[in-house]
């Protein structure tokens, strides 16, 4: 019988061989290390975002598990490697979209979507069509004109309770129940934006 310091040259070993097992015993061994060791590396990064990125290391880890090289580093530095490019290309991506939000504010700020007057810092006049090309998008896959208002004062930076409650038709609630309402309303539109933007998204990576 062979013994292995390292359990996870065992896992890799069995994986190879076509273990039924080894899949279930692989994720179980390194979920955990690995999103502890991201997290401390990323503290800033959300928990799902971490969740997702050690998920799709192990599993890419899986399917095509001669990637790995045992003879260079051990199997959790290696899927440590993995995860970590993935979380990477996540963070970077979501850091695009945030300034993308913050050129839709110029955007808006100048008018119509497409009458580019301010550019979005750091990215230009690029950076500032881009942010109307999106705005437009945005319009036009929010066909309730409710919506349309909400993040038109959403864009311009409106803080208070009022303008949206006014827009929403609360006007019969009281303060603390406007803000509730509000804030729903404000959260289910951003989830909302936040789909559509990673449309747009998978839209432009497709070949």
């Amino acid at each position: 019988m062979v013994y292995y310091k390292d359990p996870g040259e065992e896992l890799h070993r069995r994986l190879l061989a076509a273990d039924p097992t080894a899949p279930s015993e692989v994720f179980h061994h390194f979920h955990g290390p690995l999103t502890r060791r991201l997290r401390a590396r990323f503290p800033q990064a959300d928990e799902d975002t971490v969740h997702d990125a050690v998920v799709e290391a192990i599993m890419s880890y899986v399917k095509n598990p001669s990637r790995f090289d045992p003879g260079r580093s051990s199997l959790l530095t290696y899927l440590t490697m993995v995860a970590r490019g993935d979380l990477l290309n996540a963070l970077a991506k979501e850091a695009r979209r945030q300034r993308r939000l913050v050129s839709l504010e110029s955007v808006a700020q100048g008018g119509q979507p497409g009458n580019i007057m301010v550019d979005a810092p750091g990215d230009g006049p690029e950076g500032s069509l881009e942010a109307s090309r999106s705005l437009r998008y945005l319009l036009e896959h929010l066909p309730d004109p409710t919506d349309r208002q909400v993040l038109g004062l959403m864009l311009r930076g409106e803080r208070r309770t009022e303008p949206y409650a006014r827009v929403l038709g609360l006007g019969d609630l009281s303060l603390p129940q406007q803000r509730a309402a509000v804030k729903r309303h404000k959260d289910r539109l951003k989830k909302r934006m936040r789909r559509l933007l990673e449309r747009l998204d998978g839209a432009k990576d497709a070949p």
